[in-house]
């Protein structure tokens, strides 16, 4: 994370190097990677292989409401056909389970209209659930677009 963290280009690489020697041992690492390719940190931006990094990282640590969020948000980057369907079975079980990352990927959803209509109220509503969850990305979005 902190070699990840840096802004020296070096540095990231090292990061990438270092995850992607690791990440077969250590599952979490692998999620690590996925997200470097979805960025474009310490390696050439590639969605469809941050998204399959991210698929196998779902699969090796489903606990791991991060990863999974991080996904949905690849897909919404990519939005096939199939993603928006993987994209709405996620928010929708993390919904159900009062997750609130799912919630902040729902606000997404409706403000861009990413797989259901775009309705701006709805999206804020979701934005200021998922910030009562305290996700923190969700708050700067929030801040952001309204």
């Amino acid at each position: 994370d902190v070699l990840l963290s840096s802004t020296d280009e070096k540095m990231q690489h090292e990061a990438f190097l270092i995850a992607q020697k690791s990440s077969r041992k250590v599952p979490e690492l692998k999620g690590k990677l996925a997200r470097m390719y979805r960025q474009g940190r310490g390696v050439l931006q590639d969605i469809d292989k941050s998204i399959t990094l991210f698929e196998e990282a779902t699969r090796d640590e489903p606990t791991k409401t991060w990863i999974v969020s991080e996904y949905v948000e690849a897909m919404m980057q990519r939005r096939t056909e199939l993603d928006i369907f993987t994209i709405n079975s996620y928010v929708d079980e993390g919904i159900k389970n009062n997750e609130g990352w799912a919630y902040g990927r729902r606000a997404e959803q409706y403000y861009d209209g990413i797989g259901i209509e775009k309705n701006l109220l709805k999206s804020a509503e979701y934005y200021k659930t998922a910030i009562s969850h305290n996700v923190r990305w969700a708050k700067r979005e929030f801040l952001r677009r309204f």
